[in-house]
């Protein structure tokens, strides 16, 4: 008598599709939260830590010698790719070599079993950045990227339907069979209805793309709800011939009262309203978020100052973690600017492929966007949406959200001294170049929310936004 076994499969809710799963170009975080399951990074955070362990690694990295600049690791034994093929040091080498988090902080070597670390300018967490999932591991075989993580891409998948299959080389053992990561477009009002739906029908087991008041709307489900690592902005261009006057720009961020925006997405507004340049998980990074009108038009009634006509607002593609409603938060950014007499238009991009391309291109004034952290370190949060080397162009999309599009020495300044010295001076001196130069307003922050069904288990929250699905399972 034989006993066959059933496969089991996990069906995840999106609201927008995953477009891209390279991890050296993807930069939506639909598609990292596939990658992380296909590709694995030399550290890692353990489920619901929000400290990184290596992975990759057999061990920490450490110095070759007392204040020495170079570092090394070790790769860990053993570990296969998904054709069954071994991973090398030179494997590593040639993947970090490409990836944006690394290019810029460090030389990457291979000594025999070692990988060499010589750093470019100091930092003191180099590990929190070998855990951003950009310097995922993997073997080129023509135009397929092999990982060595817990599942494989399979052939069939699109954007919008992604299929994984678990990985018959990776090496624990894995409870789910197969994933498959569905796209729920949402309704004509910008509402989750369809996700909503397939969710309390059973249609949906997993999703973490929900807002806040949404998951209060499902029935029949388990619900998480944590701080975030993610955070609403309003970026102005300071390159944008209208708005190159910072007094404008700081007019712009006295106008707006953050309670109002933060309740176009949460009953409780006061709960999410921005106060600090970095989400809550993350420490404080406070920054002068005083509403003041009258002072607002005062600064644009000095001498020399041109108060710009009319303002192009873009916004988002579709509803992201740290903005469910990007229209109704939109429109009513345009209604307390124009407080001032300028008039706003709110052009929302038709896809992330518009998004991406008028980024590059910096055709806008402002942009009505945000940022969720790949990983806990604040400096590196920072930096995505401060640093001059951060103003997006088409191959650094995946780490950069300089929006506002800064380009200040005296900002990189300040970022390279807080990455290589946590001290407290190091990051005052950064919020205070925010308050001079105002390439962003923070707004609101995100939560870190998930819906799941009765039948997966083994489920633990987290901060970040991602679950590793090779630890859960599911019962039928």
């Amino acid at each position: 008598m034989t006993t066959e076994t059933r496969s089991k499969t996990l069906r995840v809710g999106y609201l927008t599709p995953a477009r891209n799963l390279d991890p050296r170009t993807s930069w939506d975080v639909e598609s990292s939260f596939v990658i992380r399951h296909v590709f694995e990074t030399p550290f890692g955070s353990p489920h619901g830590s929000t400290e990184v362990e290596p992975q990759l690694f057999s061990g920490p990295l450490l110095a070759r010698g007392s204040g020495s600049s170079v570092y090394e690791a070790r790769v860990r034994p053993g570990i296969r790719f998904s054709d069954g093929s071994l991973m090398t040091a030179e494997d590593v080498v040639r993947s970090l070599r490409s990836a944006p988090p690394i290019q810029d902080e460090a030389e990457v070597s291979a000594e025999g079993d070692r990988v060499v670390f010589a750093l470019r300018r100091p930092n003191a967490r180099l590990d929190l950045a070998l855990s951003h999932y950009q310097c995922s591991v993997f073997r080129a075989e023509g135009k397929t990227l092999l990982g060595t993580g817990p599942y494989l891409i399979a052939a069939e998948s699109t954007p919008a339907h992604v299929k994984l299959r678990r990985n018959p080389h990776y090496r624990r053992p894995v409870a789910i069979d197969e994933v498959r990561f569905d796209t729920y477009d949402p309704d004509a009002e910008g509402r989750a209805s369809r996700l909503i739906a397939a969710l309390e029908s059973g249609e949906v087991d997993l999703s973490l793309s929900l807002g806040r008041d949404d998951i209060d709307q499902v029935k029949g489900v388990r619900k998480s709800l944590l701080p975030g690592v993610s955070l609403a902005m309003l970026y102005l261009n300071c390159e944008s011939p209208r708005l190159r006057d910072r007094r404008v720009r700081t007019a712009i961020a006295r106008c707006i009262d953050r309670m109002p925006i933060a309740a176009t997405s949460y009953a409780n507004p006061l709960a999410f309203a921005a106060t600090s340049l970095t989400p809550r998980p993350m420490g404080t990074a406070d920054v002068d978020c005083t509403f003041d009108l009258d002072a607002a038009k005062r600064l644009l009634a000095e001498p020399g100052v041109h108060k710009p006509d009319s303002l192009v607002l873009r916004l988002p593609w579709g509803p992201r973690p740290y903005l469910p409603y990007p229209q109704r938060a939109g429109d009513l950014l345009a209604a307390q600017i124009g407080q001032l007499g300028i008039r706003v238009e709110c052009k929302p991009m038709a896809s992330s492929s518009d998004f991406m391309k008028t980024s590059v291109e910096g055709s806008y004034d402002m942009t009505l966007a945000g940022w969720i952290a790949d990983t806990m370190d604040p400096c590196d949060f920072m930096e995505s949406n401060l640093a001059s080397n951060r103003v997006p162009q088409a191959d650094n999309l995946a780490v950069s959200s300089n929006l506002g599009r800064l380009r200040s020495p005296e900002m990189d300044a300040a970022i390279d001294a807080f990455r290589g010295d946590r001290r407290a001076e190091n990051l005052l001196a950064i919020t205070r170049l925010v308050d001079r130069e105002v390439p962003l307003v923070p707004l609101m922050y995100g939560p870190a929310s998930s819906v799941r069904s009765y039948r997966v288990t083994n489920f633990k929250p987290t901060s970040l936004w991602y679950v590793p699905i090779e630890e859960l399972d599911v019962n039928d």
